[in-house]
Parts: structure tokens; C-alpha cells; sequence
């Protein structure tokens, strides 16, 4: 579903694209961290990241709150979920863009990456995320990620 939903998502309206999203959000939920699967999961939630709709994006965020709350709970470490999506770059990326301005629109970085408008959920999430990743991961605790 989620690898559809990246292919082809010029095709399908946006209100089956939430749909689908919100679908998948609960689907990550249910995923087994040693799941065959979880690498192309995570690749296409990270594609996601940058999607023209703010909400696709913020739903990839939330589907990777999911999964790596799955990781926590099965006492599993995150860090490789998290560092090969890009996932890990990105929310360091967000937290450092939110003080940048003020504006509430969605912009562009100086290297093209597409950063969603900069709500109160959208850094309640980015915060928690970071703040999990930290807590499930003892090589995410050793490095610099947690100790800014």
C-alpha cells in the first residue's frame, strides 16, 4: 500500500491519499520490528518525508512514531530504523529550521529539502520522535544526537 501510494500518488485525489495514509499509520503500529519488509517500509515512509502535502508528510512522520514505538516496546534498538531512511537527518533538519522563521508556510531549505509549515503538532511530533529514538537507542544515547 504505502509503496503504491509513493508510485503513484499524482493519480490518486488527496482525500483517498490521507485516507490511505492514515491507514498505513495504523498499520505501522502493528509491524514486527524483524519484519522482511521493514527496510522497504522505511525507505518509502522516507521519501515521504518531503511530500508536497504537508499532511502525507506529517503522516510519514506519525507512521514513523509507530514503528519506532514497536521497536521501544519490543525492546529492540531503533537507530538502524531510523539513520537508513533518512529519518534521523530529517527531524534534526526540522528542529534546527524552526527557529529560522516565522513563517507559517511550507518553504524549501537552501539545499531544496522541502520542509513542512512549522505547527505546534508538527513539533510535538519531531520532539517526541528525537525523544524516543534517544530512549530506545543506546548507540543514539552515546552520540551527539542526544546530547545537544
Amino acid at each position: 500500500m504505502l509503496h503504491f501510494i509513493r508510485q503513484h500518488d499524482m493519480k490518486i485525489h488527496k482525500d483517498t491519499m490521507h485516507s490511505a495514509m492514515t491507514v498505513v499509520t495504523r498499520l505501522c503500529s502493528k509491524v514486527e520490528p524483524r519484519d522482511t519488509d521493514l527496510l522497504t517500509c522505511s525507505s518509502d515512509l522516507g521519501a515521504l518525508l518531503n511530500h508536497d502535502d504537508d499532511k502525507i508528510s506529517e503522516c510519514a512522520l506519525r507512521c514513523f512514531a509507530a514503528l519506532i514505538d514497536r521497536f521501544i516496546r519490543k525492546s529492540i534498538d531503533p537507530i538502524e530504523l531510523a539513520t537508513s531512511s533518512g529519518l534521523v537527518e530529517h527531524l534534526l533538519g526540522s528542529v534546527a529550521s524552526v527557529n529560522e522563521s516565522d513563517e507559517k508556510d511550507s518553504k524549501s531549505d537552501e539545499s531544496g529539502t522541502r520542509r513542512l509549515a512549522r505547527t505546534p503538532a508538527f513539533i510535538s511530533i519531531v520532539l517526541s520522535l528525537l525523544s524516543n529514538i534517544c530512549r530506545g537507542s543506546g548507540e543514539a544515547q552515546r552520540c551527539t544526537l542526544c546530547n545537544a
